[in-house]
C-alpha cells in the first residue's frame, strides 16, 4: 500500500466505509485513520446508526437512497 490518502479524501469514503463498501486498501487506510481522528469516527458511528435504522425500518427506502449515501 503505497499511495496515501488526505483527510478530505478518507471524510469521502467515510460513508462507503460504513456500508462495508469499499476496496480492502482503502478499507485498511481509513481504518488506520479512524484510529487517530476522533471526529471521522464519529461520523462513521453516526453512518452505522443510521444503517441500522434504516435496515429496520420495516420498508423499502426510498429509490435512490442508496446512491445519495455512497
Amino acid at each position: 500500500m503505497d499511495r496515501q490518502l488526505s483527510h478530505g479524501q478518507i471524510q469521502q469514503l467515510l460513508g462507503a466505509f460504513a456500508l462495508d463498501a469499499l476496496e480492502p486498501d482503502e478499507e485498511q487506510m481509513v481504518a488506520e485513520h479512524l484510529r487517530r481522528c476522533p471526529s471521522c469516527a464519529a461520523e462513521v458511528a453516526d453512518h452505522h446508526q443510521v444503517a441500522a435504522m434504516l435496515a429496520n425500518a420495516g420498508g423499502d427506502a426510498p429509490s435512490g437512497l442508496w446512491d445519495q449515501i455512497a
